[in-house]
């Protein structure tokens, strides 16, 4: 499984103007807000899980654009790291070299 973390969704989330909620296999759901901040919907007491472990374990993925007529998509992880992956700048590691 590719390896997304939050930070990486974070960044995605604030570089591209989108929410994006994500949920487990077991159905436990967090929201990312445009501002990078995970809530987690319905609940009133503090959860028996954290939001890290949603993530580690998240198989779906709903993009939510902020713009009401653009329509929500969903993605699998491999699609979503992609999806980060792109908006990610250039790595430090493939500056150009010193000789």
């Amino acid at each position: 499984m590719s390896d997304i973390t939050l930070n990486d969704l974070r960044r995605f989330v604030i570089r591209s103007g989108v929410e994006v909620a994500y949920q487990d296999a077991a159905g436990r759901k967090c929201l990312m807000d445009i501002k990078g901040i995970v809530r987690i919907p319905g609940i009133g007491a503090p959860p028996a899980f954290t939001v890290d472990q949603v993530l580690a374990e998240a198989t779906r993925f709903v993009v939510i654009p902020t713009n009401p007529k653009d329509e929500q998509h969903t993605l699998d992880r491999t699609a979503m790291a992609e999806a980060i992956k792109a908006t990610a700048p250039a790595s430090s590691a493939a500056a150009t070299k010193e000789e």
